[in-house]
């Protein structure tokens, strides 16, 4: 590598463009590279060591004196424009698929410093981290720096002016909550549930639409995901607005009440950990009358059969909640239940006397056919 160094006054106005020209190729023909392939068939990025660079001491090097010059005081925008522009930011993103988490860091570093000096490139930012997570979510399902994108783009979010653009609800909508649906969540889900917590924050007004969403792709067979869910949820909830949690609690509270019944019972457990949130527990007894006769039937069965003491006990402490939270509802609810219960071991018993009379009917006209009874 060689290096041509300019003395330090020539990185103001006198020689800022050369400075910047010279550094802009010897950062291109240092880190710029074709990353080697990667078979997403056979790596595991959850089980399998990540492949790091060979040559990263010197690419640590170049790393670093870029960054030195990003944030230097003497560094001018207005002039390294010039060099810094939407190919080398492109370039700087297929970067990001790099399997070493020591590049990817640094990367992330150079792209926010980038982003907060070049106002003409943010929206080209956007757009391009944008086309990463679709081609992401709908075509490969494979990419190594969602991650470090998400962390940007949740620094990016928090300083987004009011009233949103529709520019960013739609990336919310179109782009956010669709990467829910990747079967690596858990390795960028952290940062994604920060993302959309800080639209809540911004704009209350989203909730409906981005927990509606969160059901629509709520995961069938994959407790890990759920947990995760739940998890989001219970963000999602700290934040949400009174008037906001009265539009999706119908929804919210039928899937929670599907995950309190799971087997596993590390969904149920997660589910029964919102009744131990204090401001869950203000809004859920704000809407008892709605919330408890959604829940009831599905707690209530539970503390009769699960399989797990632990979740039998949380059980009894939400069951016990409620009906101090509204006891005469609590004592109708259990009414109903106790006489929809025998109305069903009724019919039952009535089915299996059926299915006994059938069986016993088509024994003796077996016997029959077979001449073993007269006709």
């Amino acid at each position: 590598m060689k290096w041509i160094v300019l003395p330090c006054q020539d990185i103001g106005a006198g020689g800022g463009g050369v400075w910047s020209k010279h550094l802009r190729t010897k950062v291109s023909c240092n880190i710029f590279r074709t990353l080697p392939p990667s078979d997403s068939n056979e790596f595991d990025p959850e089980e399998d060591e990540p492949t790091l660079e060979a040559s990263w001491p010197h690419l640590q090097l170049v790393y670093e004196f870029f960054i030195r010059f990003l944030e230097s005081q003497e560094f001018q925008p207005s002039i390294a424009k010039k060099y810094i522009d939407q190919k080398f930011v492109l370039q700087l993103l297929e970067l990001f698929d790099s399997e070493d988490p020591r590049e990817r860091d640094y990367l992330k570093t150079v792209l926010h410093r980038i982003y907060g000096k070049f106002l003409g490139l943010r929206a080209f930012i956007r757009k391009q981290i944008n086309n990463i997570f679709l081609r992401f979510v709908y075509e490969t399902e494979h990419f190594n720096g969602v991650a470090e994108l998400l962390e940007i783009l949740g620094s990016i979010i928090n300083g987004f002016a009011l009233p949103l653009k529709a520019e960013h609800k739609q990336f919310l909508v179109k782009v956010l909550i669709p990467l829910h649906t990747v079967r690596s969540l858990s390795l960028f889900h952290a940062q994604l549930a920060y993302c959309i917590v800080q639209f809540l924050e911004k704009d209350p007004s989203l909730t409906e639409p981005v927990i509606r969403g969160l059901m629509k792709f709520w995961p069938k067979t994959c407790s890990q995901k759920e947990v995760m869910f739940l998890g989001e949820l219970e963000e999602i909830l700290d934040v949400i607005e009174p008037s906001q949690f009265v539009k999706i609690q119908e929804p919210l509270f039928k899937q929670i009440a599907k995950c309190v019944s799971s087997p596993h019972f590390q969904v149920a457990e997660r589910a029964l950990y919102y009744w131990n949130n204090e401001y869950i527990m203000s809004l859920i007894e704000e809407n008892s009358n709605v919330i408890l006769p959604i829940m009831f039937s599905s707690l209530y069965r539970i503390s009769k059969e699960h399989w797990n003491p632990a979740i039998v006990a949380l059980v009894y402490n939400v069951l016990k909640a409620f009906m101090e939270m509204n006891s005469t509802m609590f004592d109708e609810l259990t009414a109903t239940y106790k006489s929809d219960r025998q109305r069903e071991k009724k019919k039952e018993k009535e089915r299996e006397e059926l299915w006994k009379k059938l069986e016993d009917l088509e024994l003796k006209r077996g016997l029959r056919r077979d001449g073993i009874i007269p006709t």
